[in-house]
C-alpha cells in the first residue's frame, strides 16, 4: 500500500505557526527566582504530602485478596476457638512406659508424658501402670493397666459434637463435664458401641469375657454389632451391660470396682471439669 502524499499546510495553519515562532523562549521572573533562592536556603519548602490510597480505587484483585484474607483468618479463627481444649496429665501410677502414639515414655517422666499426652490418640499403658487425663470442661479418662484405647479428640464447642473412643482391650472409666452437655461420645469394643450423653462409665473389655459397661450416674444406651438385644438397651445408674462374646447380653448391677475407680476420677478431676 502506498503513503498518501503531505499536504501543504493551510493560511491559517501558516498563520498559526508563524505566530508561535514569534513568541520566542520563556524567561523566568527574575523576583520569583530570588524569593525560590531564599525559600530553598531557609528550609522553606516543605516536601509534598504522601499519597493516600482511596480504598474505593484499588484494583480488583487486590480488593478480592484482601477479602479471601480476611475471610480465611475468620475461618481458621472460628476452626480453633471450636476445638475441645487439649488433654492434661492429671494423675499417674505404677512403673513402666506408656507407648503413646507408638511411642515408649517412662510413667515417672511426667513432664515428657504430659506433653506427649496432650495430643495423644493412642495409648497402651504398661502392665503396673494408669495414667489419668482430662479435656477441661469436657471429659476425664482414666486409663487403667494393660489397657489399650483410642481417645476421643473430645466434642466441638458448637458444632461437630459427636466424637469416638475405642477400647481394644482392658479397662477404661469416663466422666463427663459441664461443657460436654448437648453432646454424644461413642465408646466402642469389638462388642459393643456404648453412646454417652453425660454420665459416669466405665468400659471393662477381655477377649475371652467381651464387654461390660457398667454405669454409675445417668444412662448409656449400648447395642451390640452382631446379636444381643434387638435395637439394643439402655443401662441406668447403678447397673451394668454385659456383652459376652457368643452375642448374650443382659443387665446386673455394677461392679464395685468401677465405682471406686470412678470416685477416685472424680476426686481428681471435678474442678477441671466444672461440676
Amino acid at each position: 500500500m502506498s503513503e498518501e502524499p503531505d499536504r501543504a499546510p493551510s493560511p491559517s495553519q501558516r498563520r498559526a505557526q508563524d505566530a508561535v515562532r514569534d513568541l520566542g523562549a520563556a524567561r523566568p521572573d527574575p523576583a520569583f527566582r530570588a524569593r525560590l533562592r531564599e525559600d530553598f536556603v531557609a528550609g522553606r519548602i516543605a516536601p509534598p504530602p504522601p499519597r493516600l490510597v482511596d480504598a474505593g480505587r484499588t484494583t480488583p484483585w487486590l480488593r478480592n485478596g484482601l477479602a479471601a484474607a480476611a475471610a480465611l483468618a475468620i475461618v481458621l479463627g472460628a476452626l480453633a476457638a471450636n476445638r475441645a481444649p487439649a488433654w492434661r496429665l492429671v494423675g499417674v501410677e505404677g512403673v513402666g512406659d506408656a507407648i503413646v502414639d507408638g511411642r515408649p515414655i517412662p510413667l515417672d517422666h511426667a513432664a515428657e508424658l504430659a506433653r506427649a499426652l496432650r495430643h495423644a490418640v493412642h495409648v497402651v499403658t504398661p502392665d503396673s501402670g494408669m495414667v489419668e487425663l482430662v479435656k477441661p470442661g469436657v471429659l476425664a479418662v482414666s486409663i487403667d493397666m494393660q489397657t489399650d484405647v483410642t481417645l476421643p479428640a473430645g466434642p466441638g464447642r458448637w458444632w461437630g459434637r459427636h466424637d469416638r473412643a475405642r477400647v481394644a482391650n482392658g479397662y477404661a472409666f469416663y466422666a463427663t463435664g459441664r461443657a460436654f452437655h448437648g453432646a454424644t461420645l461413642d465408646v466402642e469394643t469389638p462388642e459393643v458401641r456404648a453412646r454417652v450423653t453425660g454420665t459416669e462409665l466405665g468400659v471393662l473389655r477381655d477377649d475371652e469375657q467381651g464387654t461390660c459397661v457398667c454405669v454409675m450416674n445417668g444412662r448409656v444406651h449400648v447395642q451390640r454389632w452382631r446379636g444381643g438385644i434387638p435395637g439394643g438397651v439402655d443401662v441406668p445408674a447403678g447397673q451394668r451391660c454385659i456383652n459376652l462374646p457368643n452375642g448374650a447380653q443382659y443387665l446386673k448391677p455394677i461392679l464395685e470396682y468401677t465405682v471406686e475407680h470412678l470416685h477416685h476420677l472424680n476426686a481428681r478431676s471435678a474442678t477441671l471439669l466444672q461440676r
